[in-house]
Formats: structure tokens, sequence, C-alpha cells
């Protein structure tokens, strides 16, 4: 099952551990992985999480206001309002949430935004989402040839420019977990759809050939082998 990365900001303890049970409770398609906070100050790289679902009324900033930075920052992802003022349902609209959770039918509104939430996810462009001299990217992931890391650094090729950011390999991999990218060795993973062919410990490209380490050799091969036969 597929992981969401969940942010809750809520500054009242009770009613952040009822919502984190209930988004639980309502996902069916995605194993969910949250993080919790009182305050969006407390959150950095704000590109790793799926959605957010967050609390009007904050003591330090509202969160219509935390919604705009949200979307400045990071367009595609969905921000979810849950809030026992109900007459600030219009207010919110503004920013275009996902949906508006009321306190006082947390369960039954919680169900609802799951499901339109899973559904958008279901219907979301493949893409891989970057931050890249000061401006979001969104990568297709079948133009991606190969993600290389190079000390703290990853590399994404997509066939014209080569993006550099710092993100760990296998946090690259694990957004895209549902795309049929091959690991190759520790520093490398690459796209199935763009190999010239793989000769012995080798994955050549047109571009440009990888060492296949002894690790990953066996499985590279039968994954390429299936994907050759359409079954990847």
């Amino acid at each position: 099952m597929k992981t969401l990365e969940v942010c809750i900001i809520d500054d009242n303890p009770e009613d952040l551990k009822k919502e984190k049970d209930m988004i639980s409770r309502s996902l069916h398609s995605y194993s969910p992985v949250f993080t919790c906070s009182h305050s969006f100050e407390t959150i950095s790289d704000i590109s790793r999480y799926d959605v957010f679902f967050l609390d009007i009324d904050l003591p330090e900033e509202d969160g219509i206001h935390l919604a705009e930075k949200i979307h400045d920052e990071v367009p595609d992802k969905p921000v979810i309002f849950v809030s026992s003022h109900n007459e600030l349902v219009f207010s919110s609209l503004r920013v275009s949430p996902a949906f508006f959770i009321r306190k006082d039918h947390l369960s039954e509104d919680t169900e609802q935004a799951v499901f339109i939430l899973e559904k958008r996810l279901r219907e979301k462009p493949a893409v891989f989402d970057i931050h890249y001299n000061g401006t979001f990217v969104q990568i297709p992931l079948s133009e991606i040839r190969w993600f290389r890391k190079d000390h703290n650094e990853l590399y994404i090729f997509d066939g014209r420019n080569e993006y550099r950011i710092r993100k760990p390999l296998k946090d690259a991999l694990s957004e895209i977990s549902g795309y049929p990218m091959m690991q190759i060795s520790e520093s490398a993973a690459v796209n199935p759809n763009h190999i010239s062919y793989i000769q012995d410990d080798r994955v050549v490209f047109e571009e440009r050939d990888f060492h296949i380490s002894r690790r990953f050799l066996t499985t590279v091969r039968k994954k390429y082998a299936m994907w050759m036969k359409g079954e990847l």
C-alpha cells in the first residue's frame, strides 16, 4: 500500500488526536504517515507532504493565510480545513480548499473529505515535484531517465535538463513508489522506458551508461525482463 504524508496543524491536542484517528480510519488506499503540530512554524520542507489538514483558528496565524503560503510554494498539494467555526467556510473558499471539515461533524465530514482526497490522488498526473533555483518544478515521471546520487545531492535527468536537489534517493523512490523505476545501486535508479539495453552489469542509455551493483543485479535483470513483457 502506498504511503501518504499527512501534515495536521491544530493547536488543540485533543482535536489533533481525534483528527489523526479519523483520517487513519477513513483512508482505504493509502497508509498514512503523520506529522502533527500545534504550529506551522515547526514544519520544515513542506514539499514532502501529500496533503495538509489545517485548523483555521490558530493563535499565531490563521489557517487561511497558511493555506496561501502552502499554495505559493506547492500549488498542487491539497489543503483541507478543519474548524469549529462553521461560518468561516465561505471565507475559506478564496484559497480553494479541497474540503472544509466541521469539527462538530468530524466523523462524517472526514470520511467525505478523505473519499474526495483519494479520488483526487488517483487522478493526479504522474509527476515528481521539486524546488529548483527558487522555482516549483513538476517533472513528468515518464520523462525521467534516471536519479543519481552524488554525496548529499540527488541529480534528476529528464532528457533535456539535469536538476540537482538535496534529497535522499530512498525518499525520492518512496514518493514515486507506484511507478516502475528500478534501483540499480545505492546511488542510482533508472527508468526502464528509456533504457537502450542491459549488457552484463551495465545499463546503457543513449546519453550514458551506469554500473549495476552486484547486490541489485539479479533483481534488475528480473524486473527488466518483466518490463519487456509488459508485466511491470
